[in-house]
């Protein structure tokens, strides 16, 4: 993981008050987050690929068994995916920036 990636999670995390929680529930979310970006990585490089382009990625993204050989694949195919990475977390950021003070106007 890259460091610019390590600094939006450590974002988040303050963001949405995972310091509050265990250890293992702070680890659990992140991972889910990541899970969150991750698909939205996914779905906007492959609506930038070919048909054809965006199946060999599905296919060995699929045969994959871990988030390392994951990112690997990806890398392989998508040249830019730190940046993409890096622009989807800022998006996650702001939607749920977004979301906690509407939450608070609301309160």
């Amino acid at each position: 993981m890259s460091t610019s990636t390590t600094a939006v999670e450590q974002d988040l995390g303050t963001l949405l008050g995972l310091a509050d929680l265990e250890p293992a529930e702070q680890e659990i979310m992140l991972a889910r987050i990541g899970e969150l970006v991750m698909e939205s990585v996914m779905i906007r490089a492959m609506s930038e690929m070919t048909d054809e382009e965006a199946e060999t990625v599905s296919k060995e993204v699929a045969a994959c068994t871990d988030a390392a050989s994951i990112a690997e694949a990806l890398a392989k195919h998508i040249p830019n995916i730190d940046d993409l990475i890096i622009e989807e977390s800022n998006a996650f950021r702001e939607e749920c920036a977004d979301l906690l003070q509407k939450v608070d106007m609301a309160s």
